[in-house]
């Protein structure tokens, strides 16, 4: 992952681009913590609303794989799946640690 390339890509200055990649990494590890909870109790709009902020924000900045399982998990609780999610979070936890190593 090339966040060099990303922020010339966005026309954004480096630092700056960082400084919102960093507040993508804490806001998504939050909204994890929520699709966790809506799995759990099975609140199936508690996990598309976190799956949206994550697909959102990681698509605005050019995660795009972070983006497509944050879209795929939110389509999935919007159509009342929730069994079988579980693989699909720990891949968007994964594509979180994995920015969060290239910003550290």
């Amino acid at each position: 992952m090339d966040l060099n390339q990303m922020a010339e890509n966005l026309d954004i200055i480096k630092a700056d681009f960082l400084e919102m990649v960093m507040l993508l990494v804490s806001t998504s590890q939050k909204d994890v913590l929520e699709i966790e909870a809506g799995l759990a109790s099975k609140k199936a709009d508690q996990v598309a609303a976190a799956a949206h902020s994550i697909k959102g924000a990681a698509g605005t900045l050019g995660f795009i794989t972070l983006s497509q399982k944050a879209f795929d998990l939110e389509q999935a609780a919007r159509a009342g799946r929730l069994s079988g999610l579980e693989g699909v979070k720990k891949e968007i936890k994964a594509q979180i640690e994995l920015i969060a190593r290239a910003v550290a």
